[in-house]
């Protein structure tokens, strides 16, 4: 299997598991009327996966285009 194969269907996955977290029912887990540190807890949900699939989909991007196997 190819790297950019790889590469391509882990982006892939992650977009799937990006869509089902920004989706309805987990969002309805986390829409209550609590905060943190004065934060809604479905504005900390929302910016705390955003950050963590930004950071994902960077770590995914950034490994070496050539295969040295």
């Amino acid at each position: 299997m190819s790297i950019h194969k790889k590469r391509r269907d882990r982006l892939v996955a992650l977009t799937i598991f990006g869509i089902i977290a920004f989706n309805y029912p987990l969002l309805a887990i986390f829409d209550r009327y609590e905060t943190v540190f004065g934060v809604p807890l479905v504005f900390c949900y929302l910016f705390g996966f955003w950050l963590l699939f930004v950071i994902l989909t960077a770590l995914i991007a950034k490994k070496p285009l050539l295969d040295h196997s």
